[in-house]
């Protein structure tokens, strides 16, 4: 599409691609221009060449969509968008970056207690994996058993406390559930 009050100087259009996703939109330039006798009334592309270029662009964009499809949920329209523009990138959520992000959004909700429990199996993951930035594809069910005896170990682990001073923790590990 084009948009009207984008007419460049000399009468041409910037091509553009608008791309909508959950209910939010954003439009990704193109290095493709249009003059007035390649475009509708309406402002659409009419001109054979154009729409077949254009035609590729938008295959290429619905495949990347397809490939990231697992992770599409995570991202806002500006972001989908940075994704289809550089697909040489590998994406990936980084699972203690949102969770983080999360907790902070409930504490201005006030919603302490809902907070507690993410950011305490955020930090397990931190630990277990030793690493402060762990990659959602690296939680599967192959490494959740493991994961789980690590959590039935003892553990000695740092965190800050509210003085922002590292204090050192020791936990006896979980025990079993019993059904009731």
């Amino acid at each position: 599409m084009v948009l009207k009050h984008h007419k460049k100087e000399d009468g041409t259009y910037n091509i553009k691609y608008r791309l909508t996703h959950n209910r939010k939109i954003t439009y990704i330039n193109t290095n493709y221009f249009a003059g007035e006798k390649q475009l509708k009334k309406d402002l659409t592309v009419k001109d054979r060449f154009l729409l077949s270029v254009v035609s590729t662009d938008i295959a290429k964009y619905r495949m990347r969509m397809l490939e990231l499809e697992s992770v599409l949920i995570y991202l806002n329209v500006k972001e989908l968008a940075n994704r289809l523009i550089q697909p040489d990138e590998n994406f990936v959520v980084d699972i203690v970056a949102f969770a983080k992000q999360y907790v902070s959004e409930l504490l201005e909700q006030g919603r302490k207690g809902s907070s507690y429990p993410i950011l305490t199996v955020t930090n397990s993951l931190c630990d277990y994996f030793g690493s402060q930035k762990v990659e959602i594809d690296r939680i599967n069910s192959i490494m959740l058993p493991d994961y789980e005896r690590y959590l039935r170990k003892e553990r000695k682990f740092k965190r800050k406390n509210k003085l922002g001073k590292d204090v050192n923790y020791v936990s006896k590990g979980l025990s079993r559930l019993r059904p009731a």
